[in-house]
């Protein structure tokens, strides 16, 4: 969780104020009547009892990704003003902050402010000159609200308890945020501005850029006015940017509201007049982009305020572009890379100390946090430019998300931004699309068209669906089988046996059977034939019903002795696996009732399972040509038998066995009928 640094003298603060307030109530009354936004001479003289508790602004979160940020603030003498937050398409709140500021020496207490009626504890405070400022992470209150919003501006309803001693709140709401495409970095720096200055040292991951990246700075300002040399200024690499930041535009005129800060609503165009002291138009929001050269990493911020009656409590710096840092922490480079599997790949951490100097000797953790490759760790010290690097490798393909860490100068740990690495796997893996529009064709060819193929039989699959795509079959498994027995007789690997033809066809030539012998030419016109084109595995020898217990069928086609079509099974987007292997199963039925009354002089042979699907329970009926024994049986998928529905003498004609398939798992089953030596089948689907 990302928190405003506590590592700040607040309980120091509270007891010096207590100690000097019952002695100085009188001169605060007074102030408070007096000048708009000034400090009186009573007060000012007990500056260097205050300097004591004085807290200069410092980076107290630092969030990086695909990310962007809404600020906003608002001051008011009265119980409640109004924020919004302006939320992108699609957007997700990531984190939320708010920061307030005090005047008169007045310690914002808990529950003093509150979100949509809803109160809070701050987390951090800080005190410069009797301004006070408190920061706190609000994710629990603003993200339930904002999440819930449409896209654009959600209003927020500020309330303060002691408005009148305090000047006004900022809020910074970081979202996750699809519509951006580069990794940015948002940095908050918590605190008061200090009486010399404070001086902020960005460092980029990558060089900038102008084209590509953008760098914006906010300012939040509490009792500050434009009048009698009441400004703060502000600078960027020594060039001045501004010298009329302050005054009251997100407040009113009066003490209690006097309030600025860049944001929703606000131009992030620069004062034409940098060196202006009283330009009104200046509105706290600035674009430090003219002032960084191509390819700079380190960029210099500098504020102050000489009056020293201003409290800048906030920096907000969103860096669109690159991931960064300001102050003490560490950078992760390079912050995305692409590598192949079995390469090396180096990721290197950046400490710096608060001026922007590498901190050598320092100890930098790193750890994989997901990916392949997760919970690998390593550690060792930076070198003298502040470097430490971590080099690694995986071996299989996947996203690495890696950080580094380290104790700061306070012993505190700090994260880095994460850095992802991409492992690649250049070994294209076969595919085996079953939506294909694939059909087969040519299943011998005619010597009548000379000249002749000399490579004789052969098969051909075609994989264009008809739009000029050629879908990947090289992982599919090529079977040919025996439609009575169902038993396969020749399995080819696509990838290892087919030859791609013109207009990305697979050809099989020569198909070879189990024991080596090539199919003679003309065997498939010759007697009764089914192809399949499976995603699975299948050998010679095994049952298609054992086959498709674990592979599914693609296309097929079964093929009479006279070379017509029973019926053929494409891939088409909305056929299931299941359908496909009903519809094989439906062809084969097809061609045994034709084959069937061929046979038995117009007695229907076929086995039919009737209903189909079936729940419970229903007939396997089966024809016979002559008086004999008949065995009816119910296997599974995988070849088992599962039941003997009825086995004993029966006449000529057609018969009809009532079967039960209660207590059977959902799926396919086989009804085998034998009889007279010979074995028929029918497909029957149950269901639940």
């Amino acid at each position: 969780m990302h928190t405003f640094d506590t590592r700040r003298p607040t309980l120091l603060a509270v007891a010096l104020l207590l100690a000097f307030a019952a002695t100085a109530l009188a001169p605060l009354a007074t102030a408070q009547t007096s000048t708009l936004g000034t400090i009186s001479p009573e007060m000012r003289a007990n500056e260097a009892v205050a300097s004591a508790t004085m807290r200069p602004l410092d980076p107290a979160v630092t969030e990086t990704g695909l990310i962007s940020a809404s600020i906003d603030g608002c001051g008011t003498p009265g119980p409640t003003c109004t924020i919004e937050v302006d939320k992108p398409s699609g957007a997700t709140v990531r984190r939320a902050y708010m920061a307030a500021s005090s005047h008169f020496g007045f310690v914002i207490p808990d529950e003093s402010v509150t979100i949509n009626g809803t109160g809070f504890d701050w987390d951090s405070r800080a005190v410069v000159t009797f301004l006070n400022s408190a920061g706190a992470d609000v994710t629990d209150i603003v993200k339930p609200i904002v999440d819930a919003a449409p896209a654009g501006i959600t209003s927020l309803t500020i309330g303060e308890t002691a408005s009148s001693s305090i000047d006004g709140s900022s809020l910074v709401v970081i979202f996750d945020d699809p519509t951006e495409t580069t990794t940015s970095t948002v940095v908050i720096s918590f605190g008061g501005q200090a009486l010399s200055g404070d001086t902020f040292n960005i460092s980029l991951a990558q060089p900038f850029a102008d084209a590509d990246q953008d760098i914006t700075l906010s300012l939040a300002i509490g009792f500050g006015v434009l009048q009698g040399g009441q400004f703060s200024l502000v600078d960027v690499n020594g060039e001045r940017l501004s010298s009329s930041a302050g005054d009251y535009d997100d407040g009113e005129q009066a003490n209690g509201a006097l309030y600025t800060v860049g944001g929703v609503g606000d131009d992030p165009a620069n004062p034409e007049d940098p060196f202006a002291t009283d330009d009104f138009d200046d509105d706290e929001l600035y674009t430090l982009d003219p002032f960084i050269d191509e390819g700079d990493t380190e960029i210099v911020v500098a504020s102050s305020n000489p009056s020293n009656d201003d409290i800048i409590h906030l920096a907000t710096f969103i860096i669109k572009g690159s991931a960064a840092i300001v102050g003490e922490g560490i950078l992760l480079t390079p912050v995305m890379a692409e590598n192949p599997v079995g390469t090396d790949h180096t990721v290197t951490a950046r400490v710096q100390d608060n001026s922007g100097d590498p901190v050598s000797g320092r100890e930098v953790r790193f750890e994989v946090l997901s990916g392949p490759n997760m919970g690998e760790l390593f550690a060792t010290d930076t070198d003298a430019a502040g470097d430490a690097a971590f080099t690694f490798s995986s071996d299989v393909a996947g996203t690495d998300i890696v950080v580094a860490r380290f104790d700061d100068s306070g012993g505190v740990e700090r994260t880095s931004n994460e850095a992802t690495k991409v492992w690649t796997d250049d070994t294209a893996t076969p595919g085996c699309t079953a939506s294909a529009e694939i059909f087969f064709s040519d299943y011998e060819t005619s010597p009548a068209s000379p000249p002749a193929d000399p490579r004789g039989e052969y098969a051909e699959i075609s994989n264009d669906a008809g739009d000029g795509t050629a879908y990947d079959l090289s992982g599919c498994d090529f079977i040919v089988f025996d439609p009575f027995t169902e038993n396969v007789i020749y399995a080819a690997d696509v990838a290892d046996t087919a030859l791609l033809g013109d207009g990305g066809s697979y050809e099989f030539a020569n198909v070879v059977v189990g024991n080596g012998q090539t199919i003679p030419a003309n065997t498939f016109p010759d007697a009764p034939s089914a192809f399949a084109l499976i995603d699975g595995d299948a050998s010679v020898g095994m049952s298609v019903g054992a086959v498709l217990a674990s592979a599914e069928v693609v296309a097929a086609v079964v093929v009479d002795r006279d070379g017509s079509q029973f019926g053929s099974v494409r891939g088409g987007t909305s056929a299931t696996a299941a359908s496909n292997a009903q519809g094989l199963y439906d062809a084969l039925s097809r061609l045994y009732a034709t084959d069937a009354e061929d046979d038995a002089g117009g007695v229907d042979l076929a086995v039919v399972a009737a209903p189909n699907p079936i729940s419970s329970t229903g007939t396997v009926s089966f024809g016979l040509a002559e008086p004999g024994a008949a065995t009816v049986e119910l296997y599974d998928a995988l070849g088992r038998r599962v039941a003997l529905v009825s086995e004993g003498a029966y006449g000529q004609g057609r018969h009809y066995v009532d079967v039960s398939v209660a207590g059977l798992p959902t799926g396919l089953y086989i009804a085998r009928v034998t009889a007279d030596g010979t074995v028929r089948t029918a497909v029957m689907t149950v269901v639940r």
